[in-house]
């Protein structure tokens, strides 16, 4: 079962140059990576029993408030 959390990332780039000066950056309140189900319910799935292991491995990825912006 895989179950990921990071909360709270601001990665953030400033151009050193004072005479074009600009920043960008990406912030991102938390992600969250789930093992889902066919049905892409969270749950786990034990793929060393033989209906499970010719299936796809299933993950879901969940952003929440995504930010994007350059000054």
């Amino acid at each position: 079962y895989l179950k990921v959390s990071i909360k709270n990332i601001h990665i953030r780039y400033e151009n050193p140059n004072p005479q074009r000066t600009y920043a960008w950056g990406i912030t991102l309140d938390e992600i969250f990576v789930h093992t889902c189900n066919e049905k892409w319910e969270k749950e786990y799935v034990d793929r060393t029993l033989k209906k499970y292991m010719l299936q796809p491995m299933r993950k879901l990825l969940s952003l929440k408030n995504l930010g994007i912006y350059w000054n």
